[in-house]
């Protein structure tokens, strides 16, 4: 895969069968395994696209300018029907540029430097409820959407240093919000964040970047602590695979890290054991790491086959793809 300028943003769709990246020449949506260009607008439709977001398999994606110079305001999510081929709905929050968007079959959740905001999404969008958050400025937040449209958990950066608040976006209605559960994840902030397709499990790291910690939503308990390294690091990605079996990692050391996040009931007796008698520590190492020098902004994993492997692609923000 090549585009012709730097990648801005790039997101997998659920099942990470397919994924969209926003650039200056517009946006593109690719089938992940064989990759195949599935959809491609130019700039003359989108303006300089800097956040697109797919939904599922669907014909509908969101996208968001690039602000000034530009085509469309970069407080204004625009949703795009590929069927239709024309803008059929169009979503401007006050309050300074959109940073992040996040979308499910029922809830468009739109991220900005100190709030966010959730729509019902589908035949109509309207806002449901908009709330402060503390400031995070790099729009960092994470939504589990499974197809069947259950497990809508919403994580985000809490109003404590190294904590992550964690909603259920379905139980959320225009007359009163719920008390978002809280993670301290932390002792510094957190950088990176991902939610699991089910929404049962948390992955979090810090500006360290040195540890990513696994958490049970409903318990809020940590269940695992995966070391990435020794050295301090700038996370660029956290991803679960959709089976939740997986969860991969980049930085700016310019590796990927896989952690096996679910184990057999042998292998999970024997680490147990041997923690207990003190010979090994409770933290995970990767199974596997691979060395991709451009930074990488997007992380997909391809389920197994009878004559495959599960494996990994990544999304470069030089517009390369690898498997």
């Amino acid at each position: 895969m090549a585009t012709p300028s730097k990648i801005n943003h790039c997101c997998f769709n659920s099942q990470q069968d397919a994924f969209c990246v926003a650039a200056a020449c517009g946006i593109r949506i690719f089938n992940t395994n064989p990759l195949v260009l599935l959809k491609a607008l130019e700039n003359d439709v989108t303006g300089r696209a800097r956040i697109g977001t797919v939904l599922h398999r669907s014909n509908v994606f969101v996208f968001v300018g690039a602000g000034s110079s530009t085509k469309y305001s970069n407080n204004t999510a625009l949703i795009y029907d590929t069927k239709q081929k024309e803008i059929v709905f169009e979503v401007t929050v006050p309050g300074g540029p959109i940073l992040n968007v996040l979308l499910s079959y029922s809830r468009l959740i739109i991220v900005q430097k100190t709030k966010i905001h959730i729509f019902a999404f589908g035949n109509n969008c309207r806002l449901i409820r908009s709330e402060d958050i503390r400031a995070n400025p790099t729009g960092l937040a994470s939504l589990s959407s499974n197809n069947d449209g259950s497990g809508q958990m919403l994580a985000y950066p809490g109003f404590k240093v190294g904590s992550v608040r964690i909603m259920d976006v379905t139980a959320v209605t225009e007359k009163e919000s719920i008390s978002p559960n809280s993670i301290d994840a932390h002792l510094s902030e957190v950088a990176e964040l991902a939610v699991n397709n089910q929404g049962t499990l948390l992955a979090t790291g810090s500006i360290k970047g040195t540890v990513i910690r696994v958490f049970d939503i409903r318990t809020r308990r940590c269940l695992l602590e995966c070391r990435r390294g020794s050295d301090n690091c700038t996370l660029h990605c956290l991803q679960f695979s959709p089976c939740s079996s997986f969860l991969a990692c980049s930085s700016d050391k310019g590796t990927i890290h896989i952690f096996a996040i679910r184990e057999n009931d042998h292998a999970a007796s024997k680490q147990g054991f041997l923690q207990q008698v003190g010979l090994v520590k409770g933290e995970k190492r990767s199974c596997a790491q691979i060395a991709i020098e451009p930074k990488v902004i997007g992380i997909g994993f391809l389920a197994a086959t009878s004559s495959t492997m599960q494996s990994i692609v990544a999304v470069c923000e030089d517009g390369t793809f690898h498997r």
